[in-house]
């Protein structure tokens, strides 16, 4: 992070407060370099539950008007405010492993993580099949207009998407598993902790409750392989 002194007026205003908002990790917000200026702001907008507006990527809330599937996703982000349009939304009881040809997913683009996501992946990859896509990987989307298409078909094929987060810090999360969601994959988390108030515990399977890429690969095949335990986690859209 760098600051200017020229970024700010000659003359705070005592009418309105000066809000931080953040929504990166800190391992790529330098607070050294921003505390000269810290005293400046009254509130701060971010994704810590502890931060004075609560502010993560998304949130899960219930529709007071009962609909097929009766779960939206509220979005701060703009360009993403379409996170669960329709197209995207399928039948729970389209959610089989049984129609899915292939296991684990992963969309990347920044291969030197500060979580190390990368290793964990190497030797998860010994264990059970990953497809890499991305800067990262030998499989590409095409051009970035159509990801989100590159990523909907996915999900019609893999039972599972990685979602690595590059830092793993306390509240943070980014729009990887939000995206998983998105396209009607199981996420699988690998990151800090999520609170229950932004995705539901059952909607995902957390990377970090295992001891060894080897035993969440185990369960992983043995999830795939269940029917009934796969379609458990998806209930929550019912």
């Amino acid at each position: 992070m760098q600051t200017y002194s020229s970024d700010f007026p000659i003359q705070k205003s005592t009418s309105k407060p000066w809000i931080l908002f953040n929504l990166e990790s800190p391992s790529r917000f330098n607070e050294t370099k921003f505390k000269p200026v810290s005293h400046l702001f009254d509130w701060t907008l971010a994704f810590n539950r502890d931060s004075s507006i609560f502010v993560p990527y998304g949130v899960m809330i219930k529709k007071q008007i009962k609909v097929e599937d009766n779960f939206h996703w509220r979005l701060n982000i703009d360009g993403m405010k379409d996170v669960f349009a329709e197209r995207t939304i399928i039948k729970i009881n389209e959610y089989s492993s049984r129609i899915k040809e292939k296991q684990v997913a992963w969309f990347v683009s920044n291969c030197r993580s500060a979580s190390n996501r990368e290793e964990y992946v190497k030797q998860l990859s010994k264990f059970i099949d990953v497809d890499i896509y991305g800067t990262c990987g030998k499989l590409k989307c095409g051009k970035k207009q159509y990801y989100d298409q590159c990523k909907e078909m996915a999900a019609m094929k893999y039972n599972f998407f990685l979602a690595f987060e590059n830092s793993i810090c306390a509240d943070y999360t980014s729009e990887k598993i939000i995206e998983a969601l998105k396209f009607g994959s199981l996420p699988v988390y690998f990151g800090g902790e999520i609170s229950e108030q932004v995705i539901p515990r059952n909607a995902y399977i957390n990377a970090m409750e295992f001891k060894s890429p080897k035993h969440l690969a185990d369960y992983l095949l043995m999830v795939s392989k269940n029917e009934t335990l796969y379609s458990s986690f998806f209930k929550w859209r019912s």
